[in-house]
């Protein structure tokens, strides 16, 4: 049996209505049970706002991840330096005290 992830059908439905919304195409609704048959039919129809959808989606979600992953980083970095600031100002701290006595 090939199992499908759960996200998978509501990922693709959204991709889709996403796609109708920015292409101005009726929504197609789909039958009680959807079979093979049904989505060879229709495929001539719902692939131009399902790829267009999916472009859009997959390009949002590259830029907010990039620019998620661009924060992290930096607050990374940052937090790093201070830490090794601290150190820095502790190790010399002690060498100075250490000379005083």
């Amino acid at each position: 049996m090939d199992y499908q992830p759960l996200t998978m059908p509501l990922i693709f439905y959204s991709n889709y209505r996403i796609g109708t919304f920015i292409l101005g195409a009726p929504v197609r609704e789909a039958p009680s049970r959807i079979s093979t048959r049904w989505l060879a039919e229709q495929m001539h129809d719902i692939m131009p706002p399902l790829i267009i959808g999916s472009l859009v989606t997959g390009i949002i979600v590259a830029i907010v991840a990039n620019i998620g992953v661009r924060l992290i980083w930096r607050w990374h970095v940052s937090h790093h330096w201070k830490r090794r600031r601290q150190k820095r100002r502790q190790r010399r701290a002690q060498i100075e005290a250490e000379l005083d006595n």
